[in-house]
């Protein structure tokens, strides 16, 4: 099998700690200026493409693996926005409520994050201000997706019963439901864009099969419409879209996971597992020519485009979990999380860009 190093234990730090421009950098971690924040774990940063804004978070410190009681104190409200061009912090208003363990989106050069029970936040960069609109009509987890000009929030999993994923119309700030999709009742639900449509994958639960199959759905923009695209035989869990591609993780099962070509209908399998006591099978993200998606710091990502693997290693200072990440085009940010040293744990303030080769 084809495995490319990535090189990722190259570290750069620049003289008095500014972030070298992005032509600048070899594959490998760049160690960016210190943020405006206090140390925490579980902040959700989101990539508007000028900048990375971080937000949230909280003090709680729990080894890996362990069973740990929740938090004292509410999680953080502050936030700093990165400056990729300039290589510079700075602070942002604090958010109208505490944010922690939550994923982001970026839609128009703004941030969205859902909160449930609280509703849709939505940060303007260019006025530095947040405002709080209405959540979908129905109650329940969803997750946001950008596709396109629209704001998609989608339930995952029907295992409570089927219930509607919904479009917002950001210039009226009503929601609308999305048409039903032609899945039957699923769970592992994932929505992405692809480019040119929404593309749903998801577990059917009736009848079970052994191994389980994923099925696929795909909604071109400006229809109302699902076309069915053809299951595969494989399961996972995880799908991201990367250069017009759908990636689903296998998520630590065996001989599992695939790459979907949407609008050919395509499935082709992954690439044979690296050889490599590291590799758990579960991946932390994919990257392709031109973007990237990325779920965690540190482990295994696909090379879309030339269908090989890359070992990102963890920054300089050991292993990080529950730290914020987000894409910068093909890179990985990082900031904050906590590192463990035996019984010792600490919270990181730390932020740094992955680049692959």
């Amino acid at each position: 099998m084809a495995v490319a190093c990535s090189g990722g234990e190259t570290t750069d730090r620049s003289p008095g700690g500014a972030a070298p421009p992005p032509s600048s950098l070899r594959p490998g971690w760049t160690e960016l200026p210190d943020p405006p924040l206090a140390p925490r774990t579980s902040a959700t940063a989101v990539s508007t493409g000028e900048e990375v804004v971080v937000v949230g978070g909280g003090r709680f410190l729990c080894p890996p693996g362990a069973d740990c009681e929740g938090p004292d104190e509410p999680p953080f409200t502050d936030g700093a926005a990165y400056d990729l061009a300039r290589r510079t912090w700075r602070p942002i208003a604090p958010a109208p409520t505490s944010i922690s363990g939550v994923t982001g989106v970026a839609h128009g050069g703004d941030v969205y994050v859902l909160l449930p029970g609280t509703g849709l936040l939505r940060y303007r960069p260019a006025d530095d201000r947040w405002d709080v609109l209405p959540a979908p009509p129905e109650a329940g987890y969803r997750v946001l997706v950008s596709a396109g000009p629209d704001l998609v929030a989608y339930r995952v999993t029907d295992e409570a019963g089927e219930h509607r994923d919904w479009r917002l119309d950001l210039g009226g700030g009503a929601w609308a439901p999305l048409p039903d999709d032609p899945l039957p009742e699923a769970f592992d639900r994932q929505v992405v864009w692809d480019g040119e449509a929404l593309v749903l994958v998801g577990t059917p639960r009736f009848p079970p099969t052994r191994p389980a199959t994923v099925a696929a759905a795909r909604l071109p923009a400006g229809t109302d419409r699902w076309e069915p695209v053809p299951a595969t035989t494989t399961s996972g869990y995880q799908a991201w879209s990367v250069d017009g591609l759908v990636v689903v993780n296998p998520h630590g099962r065996q001989d599992s996971g695939g790459v979907l070509d949407p609008p050919a209908g395509r499935w082709r399998p992954l690439p044979p597992a690296p050889d490599d006591p590291t590799w758990s099978g579960d991946l932390a993200g994919a990257v392709g020519r031109e973007t990237a998606v990325y779920d965690s710091g540190s482990g295994w990502v696909l090379d879309v485009a030339g269908a090989s693997w890359l070992r990102v290693p963890p920054p300089v200072g050991g292993t990080t979990t529950d730290a914020a990440v987000t894409a910068v085009g093909r890179r990985l940010f990082a900031f904050g999380g906590q590192r463990w040293n035996g019984r010792d744990g600490d919270l990181l303030r730390e932020a740094w860009l992955w680049s692959p080769p």
